[in-house]
């Protein structure tokens, strides 16, 4: 899942890629978190990372409070 401006044109590409990956692209943390509630798993492994300004923290406190 990526978010911002920038990140569009990496989903972009990985997207344009052969293999098993898939990037979706959302337009701001509530699309996000929406995302997460569809497709996250029990025992499954998330990765956040983004700068300070994309408030990622608020991200890593949404999974902590959904997903015990």
């Amino acid at each position: 899942l990526t978010i911002g401006r920038q990140a569009k044109y990496v989903a972009q590409s990985v997207n344009g890629l052969n293999g098993h990956v898939r990037a979706l692209h959302c337009d701001d943390l509530k699309g996000v978190h929406r995302r997460l509630n569809r497709m996250y798993c029990p025992g499954d492994a998330v990765l956040v990372k983004g700068s300070r300004s994309t408030h990622m923290e608020r991200t890593v406190t949404f999974l902590k409070t959904h997903f015990k």
